[in-house]
């Protein structure tokens, strides 16, 4: 399997219908700032570890700048932010977790 200028890798479980494993996530992104950059995924990957060569990644988006670490938001709201200043924000990496004991996941990122 070819990746242009692959950057972090995560195993996601697979949440399709009557399936379990785990998907591979690839965010790739350039060592030029603010160039568009690509997130595919290899779907089942435990299923295919005999033949990796012909392991064929799906684009999931193509449109970022810069992605780091790709991992599951939870499904409740989530706010990384309550500044309506317009700055954009960058993380490496967010783990979830109910920090407060409010019940909600929290972001804790770096």
């Amino acid at each position: 399997m070819k990746i242009a200028e692959p950057a972090y890798l995560r195993l996601v479980p697979n949440v399709t219908a009557n399936r379990t494993g785990y998907d591979l996530v690839i965010a790739t992104f350039s060592s030029v700032p603010f160039t568009v950059d690509h997130v595919q995924y290899v779907p089942d990957v435990g299923r295919h570890l005999d033949d990796p060569a012909n392991w064929s990644p799906r684009l999931i988006n193509n449109r970022l700048r810069f992605p780091n670490e790709v991992n599951i938001v939870p499904v409740s709201p989530v706010t990384i932010s309550s500044q309506a200043s317009g700055e954009e924000w960058f993380y490496h990496r967010v783990e979830w977790a109910d920090m407060n004991g409010d019940g909600r996941k929290d972001a804790l990122n770096s």
